[in-house]
């Protein structure tokens, strides 16, 4: 019979993550399963499994949702090294107009027996182990009816066979970089907003805190780490082996890896040292929201460019964080190499100079050729790549990708 499954009233044998632990075991035979919200860390303790059961021909069906680009590439490029096998799938949702949300997973096991958990948690840490989630688990073992566990499993398997808007199939990192240059995943995700009841909140958290920590106690979940079998994602991204009866995609020459982080805007005169007569030119691009969904005051210092070395210094009294980082340089489809650039992070400008905390030194070369040459309306583009490699185009035409 069904069993209730409730993170708010049961102990930590209600998580999903203790679900995955009983259940991904030697004894599967088969895995599939549906996510609106994914990250790799909540599976990867479980990922020389999925692996394992991919390399012996066994379904291992991924599909999993970007909602608003929230799906970020390093995590697909990682699942897409477990779904290494000929009846192994990857696919990604990503509707317009509405959020793909189930969370749905469905096991075969060596015997023949089958089980399901249909419930609220995502593929995510807190999913796995400290949200309040609620889910209801059959199987066949406890009499639940088989007709179900055929409907579930198809369900799945449906998307991957789907070519409709928004179904993307995942066989190849060249297809994952595509989805980056098409705004599908890797988008900036805009913060949360601020608890309006802190202390009803902390008092949340120390009930859950017990559950949570007799939980991560015993097991992997909290802060999974990545399964050394996992090798991180190639400086050149060689193409990954297609199933048999799908046409290999090559990746284009020259191709470079996925990218991470990026962002854009459009140069003003200001930003582009195109000022007045008698004006001095500030040497520096302030970094705005450029209608980004992120919130400019953080995103830049703890996401663009949080993997940067930061060093804390003290000018005129006011506390500044200064990253020193090598951009592979382009202006105008022109190579410029590496340039060495830096980017101070300061908290107090938001108050004192137009709300914007964080700004790159354009530097001397690059200073000289923006007083030189016009750049006014041109397009400056930072990215970042899944290597924390950095690198800054200044071009005529507005990103396809950017909004």
């Amino acid at each position: 019979m069904a069993r209730y499954l409730d993170t708010g009233s049961g102990g930590p044998q209600h998580y999903l993550g203790h679900w995955l632990d009983e259940n991904v075991t030697l004894t599967l035979r088969g895995f599939r399963c549906q996510f609106g919200y994914f990250r790799y860390r909540a599976i990867a303790p479980f990922a020389d499994t999925l692996r394992a059961r991919a390399q012996a021909g066994d379904p291992v069906h991924l599909v999993l949702g970007s909602n608003g680009g929230s799906l970020i590439a390093e995590d697909v490029q990682c699942a897409l090294r477990i779904i290494d096998g000929e009846a192994a799938r990857l696919t990604i949702v990503a509707f317009s107009g509405a959020e793909f949300h189930p969370k749905v997973v469905h096991i075969t096991r060596v015997d023949g027996s089958v089980a399901a958990l249909v419930g609220s948690s995502n593929l995510t840490e807190n999913g796995l182990g400290t949200n309040v989630e609620a889910s209801v688990v059959l199987d066949s073992r406890e009499g639940d009816a088989p007709g179900t566990f055929g409907e579930i499993a198809g369900a799945i398997d449906r998307w991957h066979g789907l070519s409709a808007d928004g179904v993307f199939h995942v066989e190849t990192d060249a297809d994952v970089q595509g989805l980056v240059d098409a705004g599908i995943i890797n988008l900036p995700q805009p913060l949360k907003p601020p608890m309006s009841r802190p202390r009803a909140h902390g008092r949340r958290r120390t009930a859950l805190g017990r559950r949570v920590r007799a939980w991560t106690a015993h097991g992997r979940f909290a802060r999974p780490a990545l399964p050394a079998v996992i090798a991180p994602p190639p400086a050149r991204i060689a193409p990954v082996a297609a199933p048999a009866h799908v046409p290999t995609v090559a990746v284009p020459a020259g191709a470079g890896t996925v990218i991470a982080a990026q962002w854009c805007k459009e140069l003003r005169s200001s930003d582009a040292q195109q000022v007045r007569p008698g004006t001095n030119p500030t040497g520096k691009l302030r970094l705005t929201e450029s209608r980004f969904p992120i919130d400019h005051r953080t995103w830049f210092r703890n996401g663009l460019f949080g993997p940067a070395t930061w060093v804390s210094e003290i000018v005129h009294g006011q506390g500044y964080e200064v990253a020193t980082i090598t951009f592979e340089t382009k202006v105008r489809g022109r190579s410029w190499g590496p340039r060495v650039l830096t980017v101070d992070h300061a908290p107090h400008r938001v108050a004192g100079q137009g709300n914007v905390p964080t700004v790159l030194s354009w530097g001397r070369d690059l200073g000289r050729e923006l007083q030189r040459v016009n750049h006014v309306g041109s397009w400056v583009v930072i990215t970042r790549d899944v290597n924390g490699r950095f690198a800054l185009t200044i071009q005529r035409s507005h990103p396809a990708w950017a909004p």
